[in-house]
């Protein structure tokens, strides 16, 4: 159908794997796939593109690993021209893999969506505002893993700077998280 993206990201579930990736349909026209191996056979179980959302996927990493549900991250355009985009969260049926329900954040507002990561049925994730006015703006965000509720949001805002996002999370022992990312002038 198109270029596949080779920044997949692969998520681990029970005995599956889980691939995420862009298919580039042209180079306005971006849309995230999702396939799902037996890890046993390595035969494909479940094959798609989710053609109602935009840009890449990233996985909800868990820590609570007898969880089986299954959220991505993926992106909506949110203008004509494919400037600006917003983060979507989605949560799918960890048996066929179906949509059972999404959540849009910051539309209108140009939002990268980036890392995210399930712990005490919270999904904690990061990323930054793209568009032209407010490139110096990230955010942590936390959001109910039962509906995709936003229960609280943190910015970060450095000035002066042409490009702020927080790109990756990973829980702590002490309970916190701990983030990385880039500022850029």
């Amino acid at each position: 159908p198109g270029v596949i993206d080779r920044n997949a990201k692969v998520y681990s579930l029970n005995n599956k794997v889980l691939i995420g990736y862009v298919v580039e349909y042209s180079v306005l026209d971006l849309k995230p796939g999702l396939t799902v191996l037996n890890s046993t056979s390595g035969s494909i179980e479940y094959n798609t593109v989710f053609q109602n959302y935009a840009l890449g996927t990233d996985f909800v990493k868990t820590g609570e690993y007898q969880n089986s549900d299954v959220f991505l991250i993926v992106g909506n355009e949110t203008n004509n021209n494919f400037t600006e985009s917003s983060p979507v969260l989605l949560k799918l049926n960890p048996t066929n893999y179906g949509i059972e329900w999404s959540k849009e954040f910051f539309k209108h507002r140009g939002a990268k969506r980036h890392e995210g990561y399930l712990k005490n049925n919270i999904i904690n994730f990061t990323g930054g505002l793209y568009n032209t006015n407010t490139v110096d703006s990230t955010f942590f965000m936390k959001v109910s893993s039962s509906n995709g509720d936003s229960l609280d949001i943190k910015w970060y805002e450095y000035n002066n700077s042409n490009n702020t996002v927080l790109l990756d999370i990973e829980a702590t022992s002490d309970g916190g998280f701990i983030m990385a990312g880039e500022v850029s002038n």
